[in-house]
């Protein structure tokens, strides 16, 4: 018994022993392993206003259910430096501080013309004072490694122009330095399978954000565990995203809205598609030889022809490599097929340059998931499409010329679209061959090239080996224009008609543009007799030079051509757009139009301003935007500040079931005047546009298929009438798979 309480108080003082020592021991930092840290603190430095690549990793308090570190202990663990650069997030409207969104810091200098950029930190305001903290010591070594620059500080998300802050380093930042944040909201990605349930996996999603007037902004997020994590995202905008999981299946693309409210989070679902078809085939070399671990290329092409337009594309696909037995596993990740699609496969052997080995397969129908065999298939001889040469009037051969070939089934009709379009040039020796695959009979060759005189198109069989074009060396013209100073010239353009021509609305002879110097020149010009015009960018005529003389080869430097007076009376106009809140409209596209007749489209830059020149004509002028109301206003030399209401927000609900291979509908509104008053996708069942200002309108749409549209004629298209209203609703529109299906087919 005495034995047995030695050995129980033994065993208690080595237990509070242990307690002791690990109360007293020293706090560990977190490992690199920490999710929130490696993805933080080693995404890409490279940052781009319009896109914005990051690979952000999930903070894992968000999955295990973990309760998140408390401000007194993060405040705890590192003591904070008085010279640290503390930077904060400040939410524009209530003017809080917010800690939940990732900021860069970055140093960019330029050295000799070279751009050299370093990022510094990236990581979430935090402690109490809900502060990014970076030493300085951090920041003077980056100053070091890359020379004199600039300190920048940016809100990570998607936003129209990056909430963004340079920060002047001439006293160092005693006060924490504010990024203030425009309105906005959060999305987060979740995967789903077919029955909508939510499926552990991992992979990557592209988020591609597009603003009515402002542009683009992309950003890449990884999944993990079937979801993405909360990004900040600006107010409004239209989301298209695309993802692939690491299993190789597809996401199905899909076009969603963004938040729309302040502090929104708009969770949105992927369906995870089925996995890639796998092709199988043994290339075999006449009269019938494996090819066992050869390289084959593989060129994949789509046409899908509706009522309205054809759609093509090219679909990449990486080399293949046969194995042992000399079998092709090809992964093909869209197996649909049907609607009058023609999908062809074509695979060529690698090293065979010239007369290459190939074959083509026909791969328009729907394959199942898994593999499907082709068997053995035998290469050949690519089919000749045209060959020849190209000589000029002596005789000797002209080299490095391009050539553009159409290729027509038929034979070739005014106002209709060749079958195939292709472009070849011509070698050393001015010769030319081009073979491939095609069901067409006739090719059309047109020389592409300024110096030479193109003529007529030539047509010829296909197969056709001995085309002989000779071609003769035109005119040229050089010559230059004085415009006022300060004035950009770059946006004249010329034009150059025989002097026959019926009237200035014929085919131009030749054609091109000013210089930023205001020199400019014309090459390939026929001999005879000529005069050239000079347009603004909004096709305003703004002078010429009549009855100019060419000679065959001959450079004519006529003096009339020099230093030709342009824009004379010109004025300028200088902008400066706001919102209603006074932010600048950044990169900001927009028509001014005058009663004069007077048309140009204009875009402000990264601070919302613009110069223009005007004719002397424009005086009483409009501003007109898809997303705001028209505004009319008077020319004046001051620098304008104008400010722009919100249009009107239309919202009609759409009833209908797509069928492939439609992905969307894409609506409009088109005025009493003709003129197309704004455009939208059918996004979450119902469509929302904003119109300038109010009036009748009618709705069309159109199928959105390959990123490419086609008209849908719509049996009875509603006519609306817009009313002087910040937002207004419609009675639902109903769309039949009878009128989709005609889209498709033309009614047939």
């Amino acid at each position: 018994m005495q034995k047995t309480v030695f050995a129980l108080i033994a065993a208690a003082l080595i237990a509070a022993a242990l307690w002791l020592s690990s109360a007293l021991a020293p706090r560990q930092e977190p490992s690199s392993s920490d999710p929130l840290d490696v993805g933080l603190r080693s995404a890409p430095s490279e940052v781009s206003v319009a896109s914005e690549e990051l690979e952000l990793r999930r903070d894992r308090s968000s999955f295990s259910g973990a309760e998140p570190a408390t401000p007194e202990a993060a405040s705890a663990s590192v003591a904070p430096r008085t010279d640290d650069l503390r930077v904060c997030v400040i939410d524009r409207e209530s003017g809080r501080r917010l800690g939940d969104l990732p900021v860069r810091l970055r140093w960019v200098a330029e050295r000799a013309g070279v751009r050299a950029e370093e990022q510094i930190e990236l990581a979430r305001p935090s402690g109490e004072e809900l502060e990014l903290r970076i030493p300085k010591s951090r920041v003077e070594a980056s100053r070091e490694r890359h020379g004199d620059g600039a300190l920048f500080a940016t809100v990570v998300g998607l936003f129209a122009a990056p909430p963004e802050r340079r920060i002047e380093l001439a006293s160092w930042p005693a006060e924490p330095v504010e990024i203030r944040l425009p309105l906005h909201g959060n999305v987060q990605i979740v995967v789903h399978d077919e029955a909508e349930n939510r499926i552990a996996v991992d992979g990557a999603v592209r988020v591609r954000a597009e603003a009515p007037t402002l542009g683009r902004a992309t950003m890449e997020l990884r999944l993990h565990q079937g979801s993405s994590e909360r990004i900040a995202c600006e107010l409004g905008f239209e989301l298209a995203i695309e993802g692939t999981l690491e299993n190789g299946a597809q996401l199905e693309q899909k076009l969603a809205r963004g938040p729309e409210t302040t502090g929104e989070t708009r969770t949105i679902a992927l369906q995870a598609k089925n996995a890639a078809t796998i092709l199988l085939l043994r290339p075999l070399a006449p009269p019938g030889k494996p090819l066992p671990e050869r390289k084959f290329q593989i060129a994949l092409s789509e046409k899908r022809q509706t009522a309205s337009m054809i759609s093509t594309k090219s679909i990449p696909v990486p080399e293949a490599v046969a194995d042992a037995d000399g079998w092709l596993r090809i992964e093909l990740k869209d197996p649909s097929g049907g609607n009058r699609l023609v999908r062809t496969m074509i695979v060529s052997l690698e090293d065979r340059q010239s007369s290459p080995l190939a074959v083509m397969l026909d791969l328009s129908r729907e394959f199942p998931s898994g593999e499907t065999s082709f068997g053995e298939v035998l290469l050949g001889e690519e089919p000749l499409i045209v060959s020849g040469e190209v000589v000029d009037a002596s005789g000797r051969p002209l080299s490095n010329l391009n050539l553009g070939l159409e290729l027509w089934k038929a034979k070739p009709e005014q106002n209709s679209t060749a079958d195939q379009i292709l472009a070849t040039q011509t070698d050393q020796e001015g010769r030319f061959q081009v073979r491939g695959f095609t069901s067409a009979t006739i090719v059309v060759i047109e020389e592409r090239s300024n110096p030479y005189l193109s003529g007529s198109k030539l047509e010829f069989p296909i197969g056709r080996s001995d085309v002989h074009i000779e071609l003769a060396r035109g005119a040229s013209l050089r010559g230059s224009v004085h415009v006022p100073d300060d004035m950009d010239p770059t946006g004249i353009h010329l034009h150059l008609f025989a002097a026959d021509a019926a009237d200035e609305n014929a085919r131009p002879v030749a054609f091109g543009s000013v210089s930023e110097n205001g020199s400019f020149s014309l090459e390939g010009i026929p001999p005879g007799k000529a005069h050239v015009l000079f347009r603004s960018r909004a096709a305003v005529k703004l002078g010429g030079v009549r009855d100019l003389v060419f000679e065959q080869g001959i450079e004519n430097r006529d003096p009339r051509a020099q230093a030709i007076p342009l824009c004379v009376d010109w004025r300028p106009l200088s902008l400066e757009l706001v919102r209603h809140d006074n932010q600048p409209l950044t990169n900001f596209a927009f028509e001014l139009s005058s009663v004069s007749g007077y048309r140009e489209h204009a875009r402000t830059n990264a601070k919302g301003q613009c110069k223009l020149w005007l004719p002397p004509t424009a005086k009483e002028l409009s501003l007109r935007s898809p997303a705001f109301r028209a505004l009319d206003f008077t020319w004046s030399e001051e620098h304008l500040v104008l400010r722009l209401r919100d249009g009107i927000r239309v919202t009609v609900p759409v009833e209908v079931t797509l069928i492939s291979p439609i992905r969307g509908l894409r609506f409009s509104l088109v005025g009493a005047d003709g003129r197309r008053g704004a455009a939208s996708d059918l996004l979450q069942g119902k469509v929302e546009l904003v119109v300038p200002e109010p009036g009748r309108y009618t709705l069309s749409a159109g199928i959105v298929m390959y990123e490419s549209g086609s008209r849908l004629d719509l049996l009875s298209p509603p006519v609306l009438e817009v009313v002087d209203a910040p937002q207004q609703s419609f009675p639902p529109l109903r769309i039949t798979e009878a009128e989709l299906r005609a889209a498709l087919d033309g009614g047939r």
